[in-house]
């Protein structure tokens, strides 16, 4: 009688059809005699194997640091990380991801000392990301886009560090040639600091709490050529507000609160115009694993929040911009590598 886990399979089905008798270790199993416990039911290219259980571990080296994926196989069995196993007859092969929804095969390799024996008649296959998470010594660019009206950069920082320079605060984009020399004279060796011109445009969301939902609600903007504010409506209704049109900027504070007045209570009108851009070439990170870079600015844009038990939590902030990193290397001149901080697998 087969055992699994200790206990008597009492039927084996194999789509849907009876199965009478498995293999195991290339020996027909017959009543009386079971498997080893932990040990598959059926060896390679026979019926009755059940897929692994994987175990997954970050791995660290010189280099960097590394998604490792374990199976633990009978040592008879074929195959190896890059190109697979066989099992049952079918070929099982590790698949990659980094967003669960583009797979592919052959992004694992042999992980060093992979397979390690077990002792128990089993080995264990490492099989490493051919992507690390994170390179060590990693050259790369910092690039940081926003277009945010009307802003004035308090403060920087990249990865956990704070940028110190000499000007705090910078209005953007009128400030931005000071900007660039003061990177420079802190060490940001070719920083470039620009903007690109662009008419402004308006963003009013209500934010509010009800039927045990947070809501973020985008009310419809009109704007005449002059960037004046000349009808706001929620869902094709037109709101009723005293004062239109509303002429931005100067008026961006009494249309977010005439519209909380007028029912909208978590109304928040934001502006955007110029897209500004802080590109911080050729940064060297050691162990890093965090560098993007992130500016704090004021005016701060206040929002009304809840938590998920709908307790108000009061104004949070949104007064930040964060950036992104780009050409990573892992040489000053060499050639683009290429990291990723989330990986998956599946077989």
């Amino acid at each position: 009688m087969l055992h699994h886990a200790n206990k008597k399979v009492a039927a084996l089905f194999l789509g849907g059809v009876l199965v009478t008798f498995g293999i195991y270790n290339g020996h027909r199993i017959t009543e009386g005699k079971s498997p080893t416990l932990g040990q598959p039911l059926a060896g390679p290219n026979s019926i009755g194997w059940p897929k692994p259980q994987p175990t997954v571990r970050v791995s660290d080296d010189a280099a960097g640091k590394w998604f490792e994926v374990g199976i633990r196989m009978p040592a008879t069995m074929p195959g190896n990380c890059a190109d697979g196993w066989m099992l049952a007859g079918e070929l099982l092969r590790l698949q990659s991801s980094t967003d669960l929804v583009n797979w592919s095969v052959g992004g694992f390799t042999n992980a060093t000392g992979s397979p390690v024996t077990n002792g128990d008649g089993s080995r264990t296959y490492w099989s490493r990301s051919t992507t690390p998470l994170y390179y060590k010594n990693a050259v790369m660019d910092l690039t940081l886009v926003s277009n945010r009206y009307g802003k004035s950069i308090t403060s920087m920082k990249i990865g956990a560090a704070t940028v110190s320079l000499a000007g705090f605060p910078y209005a953007m984009p009128a400030d931005i040639a000071r900007l660039q020399a003061d990177f420079i004279t802190a060490g940001f060796t070719g920083a470039v600091v620009s903007n690109v011109s662009a008419a402004m445009s308006v963003e009013i969301i209500n934010h509010y709490y009800a039927d045990t939902t947070y809501y973020r609600t985008v009310l419809a903007v009109t704007l005449d050529g002059s960037a004046n504010v000349t009808a706001v409506t929620d869902a094709d209704v037109l709101i009723t507000l005293p004062s239109y049109p509303y002429a931005m900027p100067s008026q961006q504070t009494a249309l977010q609160a005439d519209l909380r007045a007028a029912g909208k209570s978590g109304a928040v009108v934001k502006l955007f115009g110029d897209s500004w851009t802080i590109f911080l070439p050729d940064r060297t990170f050691a162990t890093n694993t965090v560098r993007t870079p992130v500016v704090t600015f004021t005016p701060n844009d206040l929002y009304p929040a809840w938590d998920m038990l709908g307790t108000y939590i009061g104004n949070q902030n949104d007064n930040t911009a964060a950036g992104t990193e780009d050409n990573i290397r892992t040489a000053l001149g060499g050639g683009e590598v290429y990291e990723a901080s989330k990986q998956f697998f599946r077989y």
